[in-house]
């Protein structure tokens, strides 16, 4: 058999397999990328819809309700909707448009009047 001639079907088949495993790869660290980007938008609406609540939440113990309200965050909005009288709606939309939302309640105190308001807030 011509040895000269066996050496070209051997290289092409290694090649394939080199470009294989080197797509695979950029595959991987392209998927990791994305996972690692979501996850960050993730907790960025997560720490937002927080402190959303949380301002809610004090709002709630100085008797001031709001109905509907904005809360401007650097990297994003968290729209508030009151869906009846102790629950709230929190949506929160990122400057990359990743949404997340979250039910919450409010305990409210026995004898006491609130004042209903819609407010926007800014965070900077």
């Amino acid at each position: 058999m011509n040895e000269r001639g066996a050496i070209l079907p051997s290289i092409i088949v290694f090649v394939f397999l080199l470009v294989v495993v080197l797509l695979g790869s950029v595959q991987i660290y392209r998927n990791q990328m994305y996972q690692l980007l979501a996850t960050t938008e993730m907790y960025e609406a997560k720490s937002m819809l927080s402190f959303t609540e949380r301002e809610i939440l004090d709002r709630s113990k100085e008797l001031k309700m709001l109905q509907t309200g904005t809360i401007t965050f650097n990297n994003g909005k968290v729209y508030i909707n009151k869906t009846d009288s102790m629950h709230y709606q929190l949506e929160a939309v990122t400057t990359n448009q990743f949404s997340l939302v979250k039910q919450i309640a409010v305990p409210t105190l026995k004898n006491e009047t609130a004042q209903d308001e819609d407010e926007e807030i800014t965070v900077p």
